[in-house]
């Protein structure tokens, strides 16, 4: 039996507890928002995740959209011009899926065990 050492297990345990709280905070929907208006601007900040993102997206994890910019008519704006500005920041860990977490689980115990088993055979 292979032996870890003290410095892989602390890699693995941080690993593994990292994609963990990504995985979760996306299943239990947590966002963290944080709204900033201003009179011809709206700045939303999600610190962890979205939970009104696309549904039909499903890219793959941190290949995702972060942040988006755009401008839309408003009816009810204080802007000289009748725009208003919207900033989203979508969070630290959009679209983190179930695909995600196992894939890098899998990476972490790779960097780990492919090194170990490869010494051994040579």
């Amino acid at each position: 039996m292979m032996k870890l050492t003290l410095n892989q297990r602390r890699f693995l345990i941080i690993w593994i507890l990292f994609h963990s709280f990504a995985y979760f905070v996306n299943i239990a929907q947590i966002e963290g928002r944080i709204t900033i208006q201003g009179d011809s601007s709206v700045n939303n900040y999600n610190l962890l995740t979205s939970i009104n993102t696309d549904p039909y997206e499903h890219p793959f994890w941190p290949f995702v959209t972060f942040y988006r910019d755009h401008l839309n008519d408003s009816f009810h704006s204080t802007a000289p011009n009748g725009m208003v500005s919207y900033t989203n920041f979508y969070g630290i860990f959009n679209y983190y899926s179930l695909k995600a977490y196992i894939s890098y689980i899998i990476i972490g115990l790779a960097l780990i065990y492919v090194p170990k088993f490869w010494k051994n055979n040579t």
